[in-house]
């Protein structure tokens, strides 16, 4: 896997943890931030409403994908 590159996916919109499945699939690293916010979904429906690098990038094996997510 070392040295392989990865297109990094469209997560915009995606339940958090649907989109944290997508990136496991493809063997990359993820980290969830939490965005605050006085409204929007709770719980496990939070919606990925940002994410590094953003989609379509080239990304190596070892990359992270930021997702950030309404809290």
């Amino acid at each position: 896997k070392k040295g392989r590159m990865y297109v990094t996916p469209r997560l915009l919109g995606k339940k958090a943890e649907e989109a944290v499945r997508i990136v496991d699939r493809m063997g990359l690293q993820h980290r969830v931030v939490s965005r605050t916010s006085t409204s929007g979904p709770q719980g496990s429906d939070r919606i990925i409403v940002s994410q590094r690098p953003n989609p379509g990038y080239p990304l190596a094996a070892d990359g992270v994908v930021e997702m950030i997510v309404s809290k």
